[in-house]
């Protein structure tokens, strides 16, 4: 019987020990490392002002009807020096029309083609390496045409984020 007692209070308390070990390693990283993610404050120095030249780059293929609609609100940004700069990547509609037309409006439109090749496939990793070299500024933004920006602040947030670093 005393053996039986015995047997039970060691497996006791080994099963105790586990438990508090593990409880003590949880509340260390609640505490320790959540606690201070949760509790740090953002100290973010504007060293990037708005004024931060920014180049946008949006790749298109076959996207007409997404130009038409959503690269005006991009082109319509309140943000005082940015280019946008779109890679028109072997399109078979009307895309070149399209463009055409919003680049007489929007002087900050730049245009580049990628003509198809019989002989070279790609994808879209040489539309971005075409826009990226296309591009005048240092800092880019990248986008796709059947995106639309949450307000026409979006390049402001977006270079607030911005550091030296």
């Amino acid at each position: 019987m005393r053996e039986i007692i015995s047997n039970s209070t060691i497996y006791e308390l080994v099963l105790v020990s586990v438990f508090l070990i593990s409880f003590l390693i949880q509340l260390y990283y609640y505490l320790g490392v959540y606690l201070k993610v949760a509790l740090l404050k953002k100290n973010i120095k504007e060293t990037a002002s708005p004024n931060v030249p920014l180049s946008v780059i949006i790749c298109a293929r076959d996207e007409e009807e997404n130009l038409e609609t959503f690269l005006p609100t991009v082109l319509e940004q309140e943000y005082p020096n940015f280019e946008v700069i779109v890679v028109n990547d072997c399109s078979s509609d009307n895309s070149e029309l399209a463009l055409e037309r919003i680049q007489k409006k929007y002087p900050n439109l730049r245009v580049t083609t990628i003509k198809p090749d019989e002989k070279f496939t790609h994808n879209k990793k040489l539309a971005l390496t075409i826009g990226i070299k296309a591009a005048k500024n240092d800092w880019l933004v990248l986008t796709d045409a059947d995106c639309r920006p949450v307000s026409k602040k979006w390049l402001s947030t977006i270079a607030s984020q911005f550091s030296e670093k």
